[in-house]
């Protein structure tokens, strides 16, 4: 049977469970079973068919159902940020990976523009925060600008601004052709790339991957991850699949939002770390001695720890977590061939 006849010939019955949902235990270990049979089936003959992703997040779906438990809020939210967010970063990570190569491709591109072209910075930054920004290089305080405000005010400025631009442009942008989403990348990487060489120009630039990106990383980060939220969106309005065009998009805005929650969270730790930390190791740099601020090893240790965990927590850790899963659902596949699995059973247990 060939793929889109298999699809026409279980359409109906996949459509039947969004449609009609239910928390009856018995029926939904009966369509847990169903669609395992049909994932075995789209797996042993289409096995690089979009039908088994389809088939794969609705086991998902079933699979939490029935096995969830009487959770204490605290234990929710652990499963929320071990479990939950995990999966799906996972099933995301081609649209991470996809706005990751984008950004760096920019940083690159503005990089190359403010070599090659002396106006590029002033056009892409503005000749007034070039000129205070050189102005601050000559007076031996090259990052002043971030000890402009008080912290607090700095915090909620930067961390609200952020978050909204992030929401509108890379978000919601993902709807009008990813339009928004691609121009905030093109914008923001060839500012960071022009920005850098502006400092590596006058001999810092060492010095500004030690002070910036002390909350650049978080923040450079969010902003990869927004763009992944908005090619999510973007993706389930054109590509639907099995779905509605409408239930796509519900389900592209579900998985958007949840990343979502991760970019506003990175978001704010980076306007912390921006308001109250990179104004110390700036300080550092402007005095030349770290006695009273940051010093370099600390600026590094720090820039080795968020590094890190942003590689584990995005990269490595939500393999782990959707293996986790795919053993499991083979071996209640398994069970399969000895007779129905009582799922009722196995929840009490």
């Amino acid at each position: 049977m060939r793929e889109p006849l298999f699809i026409k010939k279980n359409k109906e019955k996949w459509e039947s469970y969004d449609n009609h949902p239910t928390t009856d235990p018995d029926v939904l270990s009966d369509r847990f079973i169903q669609i395992l049979d049909d994932l075995a089936y789209a797996q042993t003959f289409y096995p690089k068919g979009k039908t088994v992703r389809f088939l794969n997040e609705r086991a998902v779906t079933f699979y939490n159902e029935i096995y969830k438990k009487k959770r204490e809020p605290f234990s929710k939210l652990f499963d929320f940020w071990t479990t939950d967010l995990p999966l799906v970063i996972r099933k995301n990570q081609r649209f991470i990976l996809i706005a990751l190569i984008l950004f760096i491709l920019f940083v690159l591109m503005g990089t190359l523009s403010a070599i090659y072209d002396s106006g590029f910075m002033h056009a892409i930054m503005g000749t007034d925060y070039i000129e205070i920004t050189r102005d601050n290089i000559g007076k031996g305080n090259p990052f002043g600008i971030y000890g402009d405000s008080s912290p607090f005010a700095m915090f909620l400025r930067i961390g609200l601004n952020n978050i909204a631009l992030a929401f509108v442009w890379d978000f919601v942008g993902g709807l009008f052709f990813c339009l928004g989403t691609i121009y905030s990348l093109l914008t923001n990487g060839m500012m960071v790339g022009a920005f850098h060489y502006l400092f590596y120009e006058a001999g810092l630039g060492w010095d500004f991957f030690l002070v910036v990106f002390i909350h650049g990383t978080f923040e450079l980060f969010a902003l990869v991850l927004a763009a992944a939220a908005g090619f999510r969106l973007f993706n389930s309005f054109v590509f639907i699949g099995t779905y509605k065009r409408l239930e796509s998009i519900k389900k592209g805005a579900q998985d958007g939002m949840q990343l979502m929650i991760l970019v506003f969270l990175l978001l704010f730790v980076a306007a912390f770390l921006e308001s109250y930390i990179t104004r110390l190791a700036a300080s550092s740099v402007a005095s030349g001695s770290d006695a009273d601020f940051i010093p370099v090893w600390v600026s590094i240790f720090l820039l080795i720890g968020f590094f890190g965990l942003l590689i584990w927590y995005f990269g490595f850790y939500p393999v782990k977590v959707a293996r986790k899963y795919k053993k499991e659902f083979l071996k209640i596949t398994a069970d399969q061939k000895i007779g129905k699995v009582n799922f009722l059973q196995a929840n009490d247990e």
